[in-house]
């Protein structure tokens, strides 16, 4: 039997904690192409979507850097609002989040937390890291 002369690389299956954590980074970019808000970060979350079903090593270190950094901010909204600086002029004005009460928006704070939470385990997790290729590839596009 002849051996088989192209080397073609197989593909390892995508993780589910890989897909649940690109569904999570999805959904921001979703909401900010229907509301019109941070357009340049929702085209930039796509291209760390794109790099990671890519197997991109540096898809993986957007990932983990992305999920860091929300999960830094989310834990800063408490510190803002207990010193009386005004959170509402941070934040982009929209209709859905106005005239709430104060349990509201504690438990959207909750619930995003969790999730910022959920995505760096996810982000740092075992399984994830090794659907990307080894060797160090910082290029998204090749």
């Amino acid at each position: 039997m002849a051996k088989d002369t192209n080397k073609t690389e197989k593909r390892p299956p995508l993780p589910k904690r890989l897909l649940l954590l690109l569904i999570l980074i999805a959904l921001p970019t979703i909401i900010g192409f229907q509301f019109q808000q941070g357009i340049l970060i929702a085209i930039l979350l796509l291209l760390i979507i794109l790099a990671s079903i890519g197997r991109q090593k540096a898809g993986l270190i957007m990932l983990r850097l992305y999920s860091a950094i929300v999960l830094l901010t989310l834990s800063c909204l408490p510190i803002l609002h207990f010193q009386g600086t005004n959170i509402g002029a941070f934040l982009p004005n929209m209709p859905l989040l106005s005239g709430h009460s104060p349990l509201f928006y504690l438990l959207l704070w909750i619930g995003s937390s969790i999730i910022a939470i959920l995505q760096v385990y996810l982000a740092f997790s075992q399984k994830v890291s090794a659907y990307f290729k080894q060797q160090i590839n910082l290029n998204i596009i090749n």
